[in-house]
């Protein structure tokens, strides 16, 4: 037995190359409580059918048994979105967020209604998480976008003009000011 999560995220990596899902997921979720092992987050990202709903039964379990720790709904979530299924992405994000109010998460959840082209959704919940972190790059990028796409284009501008100030060396933000000017 080791306390090192990359041990297992190293073995789980063989067992995902055998195929052998039942070991793989285990030792993901294993490196994953020792503690946030990046490794094993990747891996966890592109599993097949088959993987995907092992890990997600295992990571109910964890919640199960630890539902005062975000970290399991979060990375139900996650894979829930990586696998395009908004929606269950949200609630588990929501679920974690309870728990544990973050700005990340918020931004999780934004980028979700966003995909799904919810935008005024997506607009709600990008304030709360700009109320946390005002200068977060991401978060100001993304209401620019959603402005946009919720056929605010004069807003969207503004906006752009706002990541500007605060961002200048983000050349994206001005190619995309730029294009929406023209258009």
């Amino acid at each position: 037995h080791s306390d090192y999560s990359l041990v297992y995220a190293f073995r789980a990596e063989s067992y995902i190359g055998k195929k052998n899902w039942d070991k793989a997921t285990d030792d993901l979720v294993t490196a994953l409580k020792i503690e946030d092992n990046e490794k094993a987050f990747y891996l966890m990202q592109d599993l097949e059918d088959v993987p995907f709903a092992k890990l997600k039964a295992k990571f109910q379990i964890q919640s199960a048994k630890e539902p005062n720790n975000d970290k399991w709904p979060f990375y139900l979530g996650f894979i829930h979105e990586r696998k395009n299924q908004y929606f269950q992405a949200i609630s588990f994000y929501e679920e974690a967020n309870k728990i544990d109010l973050s700005a990340y998460l918020l931004e999780r959840i934004a980028n979700c209604y966003y995909s799904e082209g919810q935008y005024d959704m997506c607009l709600i919940t990008l304030e709360k998480a700009i109320n946390m972190e005002p200068d977060w790059q991401s978060l100001l990028s993304m209401k620019a976008n959603a402005l946009f796409e919720s056929g605010k284009t004069k807003e969207a501008i503004d906006q752009w003009d706002s990541v500007i100030v605060k961002f200048p060396d983000y050349v994206f933000a001005y190619n995309r000011r730029g294009w929406l000017k023209k258009g």
